[in-house]
């Protein structure tokens, strides 16, 4: 079946962003009229989207998970180069990252139980008029509240690690490491913290996303 608006074209490559592009800027309502020609595309249930949408949060929760664990080992006496547990200066009276670990500890939970695919759950409705109903946009929603969780819980990450290198005197780095280590209080009591990984979280996705569109 042709997708109207596309004719002519071999199509985007089968990756999930060309898919996605494709479905935002094709025409797919059914019918329509192309060059006085009625064309029945069929798609406007926009299964694609939803497929896509799940393949982009399959990748998203593998980086989730790897800086998850990673934060993990940070925190770990056995595996931080014997700093103290939680990096923080005074164990026992203060608890240091270990509200930070057990948040991110959730985040990656919530994605994972969030993600179930939406392809997975299609269904008939309006009276048997849409009989194959997959749900995209669920799917979309989930990687938008995924990513978020995942940017907190990379944020808590590259906190934690500023905080090691203070510990231990290391330098900090250069580009962004610095600009962390220069903006960040480095942790000595307990204090809360959900908006400086917030505050983190929005400071490397600026920074990645101008990386990305500075490269392509």
């Amino acid at each position: 079946m042709r997708a109207p608006g596309r004719r002519g074209r071999t199509g985007p490559a089968l990756v999930p962003g060309g898919v996605l592009g494709a479905e935002a800027e094709g025409c797919t309502d059914n019918p329509v009229f192309v060059d006085g020609e009625v064309l029945h595309g069929g798609n406007f249930h926009a299964a694609p989207v939803a497929l896509a949408s799940e393949q982009h949060l399959l990748c998203l929760h593998q980086l989730a998970f790897l800086a998850e664990r990673q934060l993990a080992l940070v925190l770990d006496p056995a595996h931080n180069g014997g700093q103290p547990p939680m990096l923080t200066p005074t164990p026992g009276p203060a608890s240091g990252f270990a509200g930070v670990q057990l948040a991110a500890t959730s985040h990656l939970g919530a994605i994972r139980q969030h993600g179930y695919p939406a392809s997975l759950t299609p269904v008939p409705t309006n009276l048997g008029n849409q009989d194959h109903v997959p749900m995209a946009l669920n799917s979309a929603n989930a990687v938008a509240g995924a990513l978020r969780r995942a940017w907190w819980i990379t944020a808590s990450l590259f906190l934690a690690v500023t905080q090691l290198t203070h510990l231990t005197g290391s330098a900090a780095g250069e580009g962004l490491w610095q600009r962390l280590a220069d903006g960040w209080t480095p942790l000595g009591s307990d204090r809360p913290l959900a908006d400086e990984v917030d505050a983190t979280a929005r400071l490397i996705e600026r920074h990645f996303t101008s990386v990305q569109e500075e490269h392509g």
